[in-house]
């Protein structure tokens, strides 16, 4: 590893991963914690720090990139907005957290970050306008207009789980339904969406799979008429498991001009857009 580099992390409710990154998007001292989730969020911010000093080791990296889970402020480092699978994660300051460091912070949300390193490494990279979807315990998104980041008014485009859809005469947010967990919740006697893969012998496990891509195939139309992606790339959990349904879903789109990929980078998507914000901080 050159010594021209940044430090790299990527944030999740389960995990933290770190790495130094050189302006390539080469990567070197990958490490690897739990995060203590249900801990607080300072012991969450505690750990990130321990674990960018242990990647850091002698190193002098240059900047931080952070893909964080949240609504992110990205001009301040400040989480906007989250959900419960990080008790208290909301209105944490990560500049302020980190400011040991005396680096440039660059921070953004965990699927825009991806969508970014996609843009950068993977996929996405010959593309000018194309979108993310993430399909794991939620339903992420992420835009590339024009060849950069859509993040709209207040950070919150590509939010699609959040979106509201009628399930059985009541409004849910679309990742109860479009997701692993959804996925369980369309069973309906399944802990979660590996489960019902597990039982696709079963009658009951067809049919939720088949309803499942039914309403992917849906929101994959809808994101072609109402944004003209090009190309879309899906990501997440679920992607594991595409030689399940990957083929009951291509033909729902084939009479469409849309160009649908499994995401290139895989778990390294948020890390390395991460590190590609860094580099543009110092740009």
């Amino acid at each position: 590893m050159t010594p021209d580099c940044v430090l790299a992390a990527d944030l999740g409710g389960t995990k933290i991963l770190a790495a130094l990154v050189d302006a390539e998007g080469a990567t070197s001292r990958l490490f690897e914690v739990a995060t203590p989730a249900q801990s607080g969020a300072a012991a969450v911010c505690e750990a990130l720090r321990q674990l960018l000093e242990q990647v850091q080791g002698g190193a002098r990296p240059r900047a931080i990139g952070l893909s964080l889970a949240g609504v992110i402020d990205p001009k301040t480092a400040r989480v906007i907005d989250a959900t419960d699978a990080l008790p208290g994660w909301k209105g944490t300051a990560l500049r302020a957290e980190l400011a040991g460091f005396h680096l440039p912070i660059a921070a953004r949300n965990d699927v825009h970050a991806a969508l970014i390193g996609e843009s950068w490494l993977g996929a996405l990279r010959d593309c000018r306008h194309g979108a993310l979807l993430t399909l794991g315990t939620g339903l992420g998104a992420a835009f590339l207009v024009d060849g950069r980041l859509h993040e709209g008014h207040g950070q919150l485009a590509g939010h699609l789980g959040r979106t509201e859809w009628l399930h059985q005469g009541h409004r849910v947010p679309l990742e109860s339904l479009l997701s692993g967990t959804g996925l369980a919740r369309l069973h309906g006697g399944a802990a979660d969406g590996r489960e019902v893969i597990a039982r696709l012998g079963d009658p009951a496990a067809k049919a939720a799979l088949q309803a499942w891509v039914d309403l992917l195939a849906l929101q994959l139309r809808n994101l072609h008429w109402a944004f003209d992606p090009g190309r879309v790339l899906i990501g997440g959990g679920m992607i594991d498991a595409r030689e399940h349904w990957w083929p009951l879903l291509t033909p729902e789109l084939a009479d469409l001009p849309l160009d649908v990929q499994p995401a290139e980078l895989g778990s390294r998507a948020g890390l390395l857009g991460a590190a590609r914000m860094a580099w543009e901080t110092l740009a």
